[in-house]
């Protein structure tokens, strides 16, 4: 059995490496796990509200949105869930820049935990929707 190592493949690895060596040195010591609210404003939670804003308008696609079998199998099983998405991932983002205001050592947990509820509601909505129009 024998492997072939695509040139791209090798050209990235190279890249990567040569990248690192280089922003290594202008690293700081202690890498901030969270940036505070003096002045910076919790950027995931404002890219959740950015995505969720467009989540709503998306037509059916294989590069952006829900992408799961019974979703990409019908359109009105896109559009549902993806309108319901969007308020949710919305509201995520309100949400983790609330818990970024707070900065306690649990908010951290309830703004995954949040994010990961809305993933798993999501998937078993688009689901049913399914099953009630393909009965």
């Amino acid at each position: 059995m024998t492997f072939k190592i695509h040139k791209g493949i090798i050209i990235l690895i190279l890249i990567s490496v040569i990248a690192t060596v280089f922003i290594y040195s202008s690293l700081p010591e202690k890498i901030p796990i969270h940036w505070g609210i003096k002045g910076e404003v919790d950027s995931l939670g404002i890219l959740f509200i950015v995505i969720g804003n467009y989540m709503g308008q998306i037509r059916p696609n294989y590069t952006f949105g829900i992408r799961i079998p019974w979703t990409l199998a019908d359109e009105t099983v896109w559009k549902k869930p993806h309108r319901v998405w969007s308020f949710a991932f919305i509201l995520c983002g309100f949400l983790f820049i609330v818990a970024g205001i707070i900065n306690k050592p649990y908010s951290f947990y309830l703004a995954m935990s949040s994010l990961f509820i809305v993933i798993i509601c999501i998937f078993i909505y688009s689901y049913l929707e399914y099953k009630k129009i393909h009965r």
